[in-house]
């Protein structure tokens, strides 16, 4: 895996709006109409409870806004103490919603992307985790998180566990999304590119 395979994508109004992104070789999934559940999967939560959370909002928007740009200019080491404070300040005030699980991922990419392989695997796996939790395990945002874990064992040489999770990937996109979809594709070719290393 290059890490040109790890792009930062924008989902939707919501995210913009939050300046959150997520680190992912997926396009977004979160706009697109969603089948399943049939409840609002989004990733992004978007609600401002007090006056003190449009403040946090904002900080966390100027932020995100500076990491991104440092992480799209390959400046992984400067983007990630600004996203480290975006996570402590989604952890001070979330627990476990959705934009602290954006935040970790996003920190994972940026530890990912300068080699520290074990803190993103940790925060990958706490993302996911998360997302199991609160969204299901048939969701296409847990999908998305565990292409990213598959990812990077994939890249660790730990492949065993990265064929699961990839396949755990197709499957979810292949339920919700159909076997030509373009999601289910590229999951399909990164399980396939994985078994030709194997082999």
């Amino acid at each position: 895996m290059s890490l040109q395979s790890v792009n930062i994508i924008r989902c939707g109004l919501s995210a913009l709006t939050l300046g959150l992104v997520i680190h992912t070789s997926e396009p977004c999934i979160a706009d697109e109409n969603r089948t399943g559940s049939g409840k609002n999967n989004t990733v992004v939560d978007n609600s401002i409870n007090a006056e003190g959370d449009v403040e946090r909002t904002q900080l966390i928007l100027t932020l995100n806004r500076q990491a991104e740009l440092l992480y799209t200019q390959g400046k992984y080491a400067e983007a990630e103490p600004l996203y480290r404070k975006i996570l402590e300040k989604e952890q001070k005030k979330l627990k476990d919603q959705p934009n602290l699980t954006t935040a970790r991922n996003n920190l994972a990419a940026s530890l990912q992307a300068q080699g520290k392989y074990d803190e993103a695997e940790n925060l990958y796996r706490e993302a996911l985790k998360m997302m199991e939790q609160k969204l299901g395990n048939n969701n296409l945002d847990v999908a998305i998180s565990l292409n990213n874990l598959a990812e990077l064992l994939q890249f660790q040489g730990k492949y065993t566990e990265a064929e699961q999770l990839y396949r755990q990937a197709l499957a979810i996109g292949e339920q919700n999304l159909g076997k030509d979809n373009p999601h289910t594709i590229r999951y399909r070719n990164n399980l396939k590119g994985l078994r030709e290393k194997m082999h």
